[in-house]
């Protein structure tokens, strides 16, 4: 097994980009957010911000700006990938009512010759003649002329003489070219702000306007519009304004960004004269350009500046409306904040709306099943600087348990309100008889009522209303009323053809069926009246009503016999459709109900499958989707959780199934069989469910329905790496924090230590305030301060912390078991005169009966970046040199060293093999001969390759991944007889992934080991997760060879026939690309890609399929022949992995 198996856990986070515009039309406001590859769209309304649609690029985003073309009456996208496709988008409603993307135009921007630019990519609009700037080589500006209708995009170069280009914009101006400012940096390091005109018939961008040199060692720029116009130059120490008409100022602020680099900006006032500025430290600035009231012509005369509080540390600022400010994030958490006139209890004129998680970046992570209970969870190390965080990742969906209680036999349940406006009684429906339970305190007492049938096994029950409770048992109808003194039979109904066998209602309507014959009631005057009847051929097997009228009045039935499904209309029961599942098992549940305002119809069959179609307004049934959620029989029940409805599969495999994003999504509930489910809201236990399950009755509250949980640990610093110790029940961490920061885990932990050379001691407390409001020039000289945390695992409470010594910094740590369990800590002694560390040490604690003990040290000549566990010996990376360590009467022994590297970054070891990452020259597979004490390489990469991470998949194929983004899978071949090609690691696959990993862990998440078909039958195997800079998780395993073959195939079809945004082909945004090669993608299958297939209509689920070429092979990896079907379940399957 070599083919990997690749798709997103969990999609990109962080957000790249942001900004606002009326996309979707005219007078709608629409928030576009972008994160890595994916564009997401909102409509701002008065309640906030309303999801409209995601849409997936080939690429990764590298520039988004948004324009209006003098033909449009709404705005456009332009997008810029990173392997430079250029498209323009927009946006129409469809006659469903659904966004869709128009690609208008699109392109290259690619050249062979030029060198890319040392800088990042940036494109600039000048939108009064609607011209687009784009750098991305140096030395050359590409344009493009947006008012050009033509399909395919036609770029012009232009020769620019300033190579090294930092920033460039449009300024505002009415004359009849355009001028375009820039930054460069000369060949004396300088930097210097000039000003070009530009005409239609330049050719090159030499002859510069203006000029003047910037006393800064970086900036930024920001068009002021008219009537002011000129330019902002935004320094690291301060904010110059220049402008070249020939009444032209120049204005430099005071230098009062002694906190942090100025990073972001935007634009409040549409005349440019307020400001919204954002520093690395996350702090949010207003800043106001004073007008001149004396002068004759508009004129700036100063600049100043406000404080208004912290936010996340922004890579992007969006200004709404009316105060409303989107913060995107890398670093943090993204937000939605108000801007308020007076300060809060904290003295911040910012208020948190709403905040949007973020992964990103991973900086390490680890897998572990805490309550060993084959529930894997991950938790990470995300964020940098103050928004440093653990984030605890859990999959599926949690039941916090209040109450559980033995009841065998029981068929169903229900809910009453006899006494209370809350519920305060439950129903229980057992085989041939019911019960009635009422709550006394925490206790459950048996009761009897009058007028209830207690003989006969009921099929529905609710209150109708105040006081009036339906019950329909096998026998009949009953409506009774409840009063204090006896309850009294209001009315009761009984059919002349037998038992009832199937029954829904709700408070305006009954529907129930006698074997073939169904009966239709209303309610009316507290009454109800038979209302229509109907005979059908087969016997019914279950049936529901539809209890919202938005847009029609129907109910669903499942009969025996045929196996189909009916849609009738109401009253009078007329036949609407019947639809042919395609199914030799019964109906046992159906359902229709609307999810996100889409009417969609449920139903499940007595193989554990769930069919779902989407009602459409003809009453007509679209977008069948066939799911398998269990092995048998699945009930499925209504419920509301946060306002939002669900339906519960109950099986042996229990679900939820929702709707994000108008997309249904199936999430794994975390218990192994559900029987019935109902919801239940008591005054003890409030906005729980009740379920079900071999004989036992489960009250609990469930977590927020969504495939991954996410907690949060925010610690305020960053968290560089961290590891699992299980004996103590703890996790070691070490961080990084700046030495003025006073509210984080390291400087909040009640045991604070110093790790001083030979011995821990206590700290002293020495705080100093992050928050300043003091404008004095220059920088304050901060020092970064390292730790060594050690967290419980179960309340994660910071236990020690121990400061590492000034000019130390924190690169490995790991728990591992010597004699006993033992925490090390790799640092190393960085100065500034060195360009790489020459000392470090590894530092030995014990954690024992919850006290911490400094056991010993090791000094070491280089970093050790890196470690890891080598059959209970440590092997540490350090520097250019990998060497082994044993544990030997309290100290640490080195066993055997080996040095064929620049620099060991990553380090790995499974069974007997060990990988080591170099920084430029790939991997190595290592292994310990103990007869002779050393270590010998086994096989190595010869390549050159930046590294970001490794991992050893199996015995022979290990994996990594590039500083480009790239995945490349290595393959040793131990049958070789020539010792050269045995000892040389093949290329066996490779894709690039437009996600930089920077962790891989193997395992996975949630329970899917013990239930997964592909799992159990080994075709898919050696699952690892992928931790990303953008956020994202990626889980990778091995396919069989039967198996990749199919889905090779599919994705090869599946790449040609999906229409995307920018008409990017599959193959460039997949293939191998770096600096000096680029390679076709092999022996990869993009998950993310394979899973399209399930939105596909059943008539393009046939048209694919039909044109499949599988060289004659007909049957699947399971022997099942290969259909439609057959990949419904394939790949719903290969969906539960995640």
């Amino acid at each position: 097994m070599s083919a990997m198996y690749m798709v997103s856990a969990q999609k990109p986070t962080a957000v790249t980009h942001s900004m606002i515009g009326r996309i979707t039309s005219s007078n709608d406001l629409n928030l576009i957010i972008c994160k890595n590859s994916l564009i997401e769209i909102y409509k701002v309304t008065s309640e906030g911000l309303k999801f409209l649609k995601q849409i997936a690029i080939w690429g990764v985003v590298e520039t988004l700006n948004i324009y209006r073309s003098k033909h449009d009456k709404k705005d456009n996208l332009l997008v810029i990938t990173a392997k430079y496709d250029v498209m323009i988008l927009s946006f129409d409603l469809n006659a469903n009512g659904f966004l869709e993307v128009i690609t208008k135009s699109h392109g290259s921007v690619k050249d062979t010759i030029p060198r890319q630019s040392a800088t990042h990519m940036i494109t600039v609009l000048d939108e009064t003649r609607n011209i687009v700037a784009i750098k991305c080589y140096d030395g050359i500006l590409k344009t493009l002329n947006l008012n050009s209708e033509h399909k395919q995009l036609s770029l012009s170069n232009l020769r620019m003489s300033d190579l090294n280009v930092i920033d460039l914009i449009f300024l505002k101006n009415d004359s009849d070219y355009s001028n375009l400012a820039l930054i460069c940096k000369e060949p004396n390091n300088k930097l210097t702000a000039k000003v070009y005109a530009l005409d239609q018939n330049c050719k090159e961008v030499n002859n510069y306007l203006w000029k003047k040199e910037i006393n800064d060692n970086q900036a930024f720029l920001i068009s002021v519009p008219e009537p002011y116009g000129g330019f902002l130059v935004i320094g690291s120490q301060s904010v110059n304004y220049f402008n070249v008409n020939p009444n032209g100022t120049v204005i430099k602020s005071p230098s009062f960004l002694n906190n942090g680099e100025i990073t972001n900006y935007a634009m409040i006032d549409s005349n440019g004269q307020r400001y919204l500025l954002s520093n690395s430290m996350g702090q949010l600035y207003l800043m106001i350009l004073i007008s001149d009231d004396t002068s004759s012509y508009s004129k700036i005369s100063d600049i100043r500046f406000e404080l208004l509080g912290e936010t996340s540390i922004a890579d992007n600022i969006t200004y709404i409306d009316n105060g409303v400010v989107f913060i995107g994030s890398k670093l943090g958490d993204s937000q939605l904040l108000k801007l308020v006139d007076s300060p809060n209890e904290n003295g911040s004129y910012v208020n948190i709306l709403e905040t949007y998680t973020n992964l990103g970046p991973i900086l390490d992570m680890i897998v572990v099943d805490i309550e060993k209970q084959g529930q894997g969870q991950i938790i990470t190390c995300s964020g940098g600087h103050k928004n440093g965080s653990l984030r605890i990742i859990k999959s599926g969906i949690g039941i916090n348990e209040n109450a559980i209680i033995d009841l065998p036999g029981v068929k169903a349940i229900w809910p009453l309100r006899l006494n209370d406006s809350l519920d305060d009684h439950l129903l229980i429906s057992f085989f041939d008889y019911t019960k009635i339970l009422s709550f006394q305190g925490e206790e459950f007492e048996d009761v009897e009522l009058d007028n209830f049938d207690l003989s006969n096994q009921t099929l529905y029950a609710l209150n109708v209303s105040r006081d009036l409770i339906l019950q329909i048992t096998t026998s009949g109808i009953r409506l009774i009323e409840i009063n204090q003194t006896n309850n009294r039979l209001v009315q009761e109904w009984r059919s002349n053809l037998g038992s009832i066998s199937v029954a829904s209602a709700n408070q305006n309507e009954i529907l129930v069926a006698c074997r073939n014959v169904l009966f239709y009631f209303t309610f009316e005057s507290n009454q109800f009246s038979l209302v229509s009847s109907l005979s059908l051929e087969n016997e019914v097997a279950c049936l529901d009503l539809c209890e919202e009228k938005k847009n029609f009045n129907l109910c669903a039935v499942g009969l025996w016999g045929d196996f189909s499904i009916r849609l009738l209309s109401l009253p009078n029961l007329g036949l609407i459709l019947t639809e042919n599942v395609n199914c030799d098992v019964i109906p046992r549940s159906i359902l229709i109900d609307y999810l996100d305002d889409i009417p969609y119809l449920f139903c499940s069959f007595g193989d554990g499958s769930v069919i779902s179609y989407v009602i459409n307004s003809s009453i007509g049934l679209n977008e069948r989707r066939k799911v398998v959620l269990g092995t048998q029989p699945t009930i499925l029940k209504k419920f509301t959780s946060n306002s939002s409805k669900n339906i519960f599969a109950c099986s042996d495999r229990p679900s939820v199934i929702s709707s994000v994003n108008q997309k249904l999504v199936y999430s794994s509930v975390n218990l192994k069989q559900v029987d019935y489910m109902c919801q239940f809201n008591s005054k003890l236990y409030p906005d729980c469910l009740i379920l079900l399950s071999s004989g036992t009755m489960r009250i609990g509250t469930m977590d927020n329905i969504q495939k991954l949980h996410i907690r949060s640990l925010f610690l305020n610093e960053t968290v560089r790496r961290i590891c699992y110790q299980a004996e103590t029940k703890t996790f070691g961490l070490i961080t990084s924090r700046l030495e003025c920061v006073s509210q984080s885990a390291s400087t909040l932990c009640a045991n604070q230590l110093i790790a001083k050379h030979g011995a821990l001691v206590p700290l002293k407390n020495e705080t100093c305030s992050t928050k300043s409001t003091d404008f004095t020039p220059g920088f304050i000289d901060i020092q970064n301060i390292n730790s060594f945390l050690i967290l419980d695992q179960n309340t994660f409470e910071c236990l020690y912390s121990v400061q590492l010594q000034a000019n130390e910094f924190a690169l490995s740590i790991i728990s591992i078991k010597f004699d006993e369990s033992y925490y090390v800590v790799g640092c190393a002694q960085m100065n500034e005169d060195e360009p790489e560390p020459k000392q470090g040490r590894l530092l030995v604690f014990k954690l024992s009966d919850n006290k911490l003990s400094y056991i010993t040290e090791l000094s070491t000549k280089g970093a050790p970046y890196c470690m890891d566990i080598y059959n209970s010996k440590l092997l540490v990376g350090i520097s250019n040199q990998l060497k082994m360590y044993e544990f030997k009467d309290g100290q640490l022994e080195l066993l055997a060293s080996y040095s064929d590297n620049v620099f060991i970054t990553h380090l790995q070891c499974k069974h007997e093999f060990i990988i080591t990452g170099d920084i430029m020259k790939s991997c190595a597979i290592l292994t310990y001969r103990q007869d002779s004490n050393h270590l010998e390489l086994v096989a190595k990469d010869y390549t050159p390759i930046w590294l970001s991470s490794v991992q050893i998949v199996d015995d022979d194929n290990f994996m990594m991944c590039d500083c480009f983004s790239n995945i490349i899978t290595l393959r040793k071949d131990s049958g070789q007889t020539n010792e050269e090609e045995r000892k040389t690691l093949k290329n066996n696959g490779c894709m690039h992934i437009g996600e930089q990993v920077n962790v891989f862990k193997h395992g996975l998440l949630g329970m899917q080991q013990e239930s997964n078909e592909l799992i159990m039958n080994q075709h898919v195997q050696n699952s690892m997760m992928a931790g990303t800079v953008s956020g994202s998780i990626i889980l990778f395993c091995q396919l069989s060879p039967v198996l990749f073959k199919i889905l090779n195939e599919l994705q090869t079809k599946l790449s040609k026939y999906l229409i995307t945004a920018g008409r990017i082909e599959y193959a460039k945004w997949r293939n191998f690309e770096s600096e000096r090669r680029i390679e076709e993608y092999k022996n990869f299958i993009d998950g993310d890609l394979i899973e399209c297939f399930l939105e596909l209509s059943p008539n393009e689920q046939e048209n694919l399929v039909k044109d499949l070429k599988l060289d004659d092979q007909t049957l699947g990896h399971n022997g099942e022949e290969i259909t439609v079907s057959y990949f419904n379940k394939l790949v719903e399957e290969l969906s539960r992995l995640h």
